[in-house]
């Protein structure tokens, strides 16, 4: 893409304090506030297994008082004086940032000091703040439709514990943790060598120095944190998966990537590749499936940006008489025509455009720009790259993004393994059936080297599951419909459940219908419809799930013999 416009040069002064404290200063007189941020070196990814869920109680805890701030004060001072503020947590850092009235920043300099140097960790304000987490977890977790399925794709992209887990923990883990091991998290990681402090907005720049040595200068460091391994192998750590949501009113699926690690080369042709695809209401898949086909309700995608292996996420609502697996083809289909023939003319213009404009309009806020060059600072330790990172996005050239979507993205890389992709569906359809494969009935090959199927029937209300698991025969389209329209209807297992999962209203009937499913099905295949693209699953293993998907009460696993019998096992809930 060429350049026809230049973004104007944001002036920027750094320096650091003897005991560590990196600190960025963006005088702008153009407005009369300023924004502070702090950013502190901690995030998931510095949580060890069994102590998770950490970082993201520490943002809870400090606002919590400190040696000269009573409980909350934090809020009442920062909002009396008219301004605003707020705290967040991520994989990489734990931030803090407040936007107040210019005169007001020694008001904000003396807050940030003080609970860096003195918070107050005492066993009220934990148990009060664990209380309020596993509050927030179940309010915008456990009773939101999707979040704990789509969570799922970490635990499923990555194979790192440092990558995998959210950052919202474990409540086993808070639960375990005590007063001690929080005063160790806050010594080791809330130090002034282990933070970086950025300034933007209406002030002098040699008085708010001098506030700065003032407050900040006398706390202690601390010895370096313990270095974090965040490697990966290219390798996912699982395909597919399955989540049953209780709360989700039409099912949904997801698709994610395991991608490079943010500011390499690839990352800036992927995160343009996410533009084209998913980002506003020009972009192709929204063109497609939102205003063409008219198939789905929703559809968002996004970059999850990491200093290691980075993901990248297609999140896909479908309408209740759409297909899934359409869909998904549907997806996967654009992916490779972008890896096929790359981004128009049309397509590179409408980049470059939105580029500007991203960097013009954000540029304009001091709370944009205090937290860029905090986080530019933190990750890279050179906060000029607010100035100089939209080149690398503007030099990328469309052969670029084609070459790298038909590597990372479409469905096989150029050396013939399988490509990263993962599956996630959640939801009950209007039939309580869902259907998973790794064979690409497309392409009339694997997608690893044992092709297998899963069907899975639920009936949420009754509390019972059915799964049945085997290998993939490949057939021709004509071959399937003759074959399962020429099978008894009594075995024909895909029609008989989507026949009678909708009047079902029992559990006893249900019973029955399940002992009959069991004793119809253990000797033979199960056919499956020739528009799911031509297969036959022979089952080696069914499960058959008693109670509620996060509350089972029985689960017994039938396991066919090498000799045609088939093993009975009761497994733990």
């Amino acid at each position: 893409m060429q350049k026809t416009f230049q973004v104007p040069h944001t002036p920027i002064e750094q320096f650091s304090l003897g005991n560590g404290l990196r600190v960025v200063l963006n005088e702008d007189h153009s407005v009369p506030v300023v924004s502070v941020a702090v950013y502190y070196d901690v995030g998931s990814r510095n949580e060890r297994e069994g102590r998770t869920g950490f970082a993201h109680l520490f943002e809870h805890m400090m606002f919590q008082g400190s040696e000269n701030v009573p409980k909350a004060g934090h809020f009442q001072y920062i909002s009396n004086a008219g301004g605003t503020m707020n705290g967040t947590t991520s994989s990489e850092r734990t931030n803090y940032f407040e936007t107040l009235p210019a005169s007001q920043l020694p008001l904000a300099l003396w807050l940030e000091s003080d609970r860096m140097r003195s918070l107050n960790v005492t066993q009220e304000n934990l148990d009060n703040q664990r209380s309020a987490v596993q509050e927030e977890k179940r309010l915008r977790y456990d009773n939101q439709p999707y979040v704990n399925g789509f969570l799922r794709l970490f635990e499923m992209c990555f194979r790192n514990h440092a990558n995998a887990h959210s950052t919202i923990g474990s409540m086993e883990d808070l639960d375990a943790a005590t007063v001690e091991d929080i005063r160790e998290f806050f010594r080791i990681y809330y130090a002034p060598n282990n933070a970086v402090l950025s300034i933007a907005g209406d002030f002098d720049m040699a008085d708010t120095r001098a506030l700065i040595g003032k407050y900040f200068a006398t706390i202690p460091s601390q010895p370096e944190p313990p270095p974090v391994d965040v490697s990966e192998p290219t390798e996912v750590a699982q395909h597919q998966d399955t989540f049953l949501d209780k709360l989700a009113p039409v099912p949904a699926f997801a698709l994610g990537w395991k991608i490079p690690e943010r500011r390499s080369p690839d990352f800036y042709s992927l995160s343009l590749a996410s533009h084209l695809l998913f980002e506003g209401e020009s972009a192709r898949l929204y063109q497609k499936l939102v205003k063409g086909e008219e198939s789905v309700v929703q559809i968002q995608g996004g970059i999850d940006e990491r200093r290691g292996p980075s993901g990248l996420l297609i999140v896909v609502i479908p309408k209740p008489d759409s297909e899934g697996g359409q869909i998904r083809d549907a997806i996967l289909a654009e992916i490779r025509e972008l890896a096929t023939q790359g981004p128009s003319d049309e397509e590179m213009e409408k980049l470059r455009n939105n580029l500007f404009n991203s960097a013009v309009r954000s540029r304009q806020s001091s709370v944009y720009r205090a937290q860029q060059l905090a986080e530019f600072t933190l990750y890279d330790d050179d906060p000029e790259l607010f100035n100089t990172d939209l080149d690398n996005y503007l030099k990328i050239t469309a052969a670029e993004i084609r070459d790298v979507n038909a590597m990372s993205l479409a469905t096989a890389t150029p050396d013939g393994k399988p490509s990263v992709r993962i599956v996630l569906l959640k939801g009950i359809d209007r039939r309580g059936f869902s259907f998973f494969t790794n064979y690409d009935s497309e392409k009339g090959r694997n997608l690893d080297a044992n092709p297998f199927a899963e069907l899975a029937f639920y009936w949420v209300k009754l509390e019972r599951q059915i799964r049945i698991r085997g290998p993939v025969e490949r057939t021709s389209r004509e071959d399937s419909a003759a074959y399962f329209h020429s099978r008894p209807a009594g075995s024909r297992l895909g029609a008989w459940v989507s026949k009678q999962s909708e009047v079902i209203d029992s559990r006893k009937i249900l019973d029955a219908r399940l002992q009959q499913m069991k004793e119809r099905f253990e000797g033979g295949e199960i056919p499956l419809p020739p528009h799911w693209g031509g297969y036959r699953v022979m089952p080696e293993q069914m499960e058959f799930w008693q109670g509620r998907p996060n509350r089972l009460h029985d689960r017994f696993r039938y396991t066919r013999r090498a000799h045609g019998t088939w093993q009975i096992d009761r497994l733990a809930p």
